[in-house]
């Protein structure tokens, strides 16, 4: 009797702070509109699409993998891509897993549109063909990311992202890997910059 008496006002409780963060957080305005044709996504909406997104991701590499596999390329291409391919769909994972989903979007955007620029630039003139099919997976991908992000971010703040992608890929023509670059690793310009945290 004791010990249930004990889960149920435990079970009470965390429904109760849960209730309470829902609404400072402001989670618990799902769908709320500012103006008559203006959906706002809540954090808790973005983060399940960018979980999503994570999984999608994986899709497509899982899929891509056994492509290049089906080309038999030798035993260092086929270490490279897969090693590659992998090591982004983990990264995808923990990127839709950010406690601050609008910062995941940005990383996710990131990793994403510099995987395919890396493969293009980087890998597709030292490993050819497989590579081509990897590349073919990412602007799949790229498309895929950059619709989840359109309802987020303004134009200014795409053309933005866009740019300051196109300005690291600049300054570090020789990149190989993507996996681990973060919105954050980008040059800061905090001051003017229409990514700020709303």
């Amino acid at each position: 009797m004791m010990a249930r008496k004990r889960i149920n006002r435990s079970l009470s409780l965390g429904l109760a702070l849960s209730a309470a963060i829902l609404m400072v957080s402001g989670l618990g305005h799902a769908g709320k509109k500012q103006k008559p044709d203006e959906y706002v996504v809540t954090e808790a909406e973005l983060q399940l699409e960018l979980m999503s997104y994570a999984d999608r991701y994986a899709a497509v590499v899982a899929q891509v993998i056994d492509d290049v596999e089906r080309l038999g390329p030798p035993p260092a291409t086929r270490r490279a891509i897969v090693g590659d391919l992998v090591y982004s769909a983990a990264s995808a994972f923990t990127i839709a897993a950010d406690p601050e989903p609008q910062l995941g979007l940005l990383d996710m955007v990131v990793m994403t549109t510099l995987g395919r620029i890396v493969y293009e630039d980087y890998w597709r003139p030292r490993l050819g063909e497989p590579a081509d099919l990897v590349i073919v997976a990412f602007q799949k991908l790229e498309r895929d990311v950059w619709a989840v992000a359109t309802p987020i971010l303004s134009q200014d703040q795409q053309q933005e992202l866009r740019e300051r992608i196109a300005t690291f890929h600049a300054d570090n023509p020789e990149l190989s890997t993507f996996s681990n670059l973060r919105f954050a690793d980008f040059p800061s310009k905090r001051s003017s910059s229409t990514l700020k945290k709303q």
